[in-house]
């Protein structure tokens, strides 16, 4: 009877550890509707949105409601990051697609027209520390909080840090490792922070 009980016990250890592996599995390869089942009041989803391995969506509360949209054909690679703090919206449009690693950090506005292309790396944030009253520390002061716009058709390089307030148009090409903190406008080509922008190419 022994021996019995465990193989038995055995058996259903076995079978606990392929459920959990499948789950792992299920959840690996269809993160989209993971986060969607997780967060049913704050995401609203397009169809054919696609999230590779080690991206995630992470919903701060602090007793306030985020909002997250992502169009149709929006497909992100490996490690990218998606993080709403507070009473905040992002806004993804159609057909776009974050290579390797890009964060956007949202704790106002953020939106992102159709057709764009991030390079690997690509960090989005509308917001930045409050640093001025010396007698606190950085970390207790709080945030500055904005919004950032980008447009239809642009193409942001590998290592682009996008700050808060920014507004970029359509058609815009930004090379790699740029940080942007003023707004650019439709049609112009942005080689590295010194030059500006340095082209119209339409």
């Amino acid at each position: 009877m022994r021996k019995y009980l465990i193989k038995i016990k055995q058996v259903l250890k076995n079978l606990l550890f392929m459920l959990v592996k499948w789950c792992l599995n299920f959840i690996e390869n269809n993160r989209a509707a993971y986060y969607k089942f997780l967060y049913p009041r704050q995401i609203d989803f397009g169809q054919g949105v696609m999230m590779a391995s080690g991206t995630s969506i992470l919903m701060v509360y602090e007793n306030k409601i985020s909002s997250l949209k992502i169009g149709s054909a929006t497909n992100f690679r490996r490690f990218c990051t998606l993080t709403l703090d507070g009473k905040c919206e992002l806004n993804i449009g159609n057909n776009n697609f974050f290579n390797n690693g890009c964060s956007i950090n949202c704790l106002g506005y953020v939106k992102i027209g159709n057709y764009n292309l991030f390079g690997e790396g690509v960090k989005i944030y509308d917001h930045n520390h409050l640093f001025r009253d010396k007698n606190v520390l950085v970390q207790n002061q709080g945030f500055s909080i904005g919004k950032v716009e980008i447009g239809n058709n642009c193409w942001v390089g590998s290592n682009t840090v996008i700050l808060n307030n920014v507004i970029i148009g359509d058609n815009v090409i930004i090379g790699a490792n740029n940080l942007i903190y003023k707004s650019i406008p439709s049609n112009s080509i942005v080689k590295s922070n010194t030059h500006g922008v340095v082209d119209y190419y339409i």
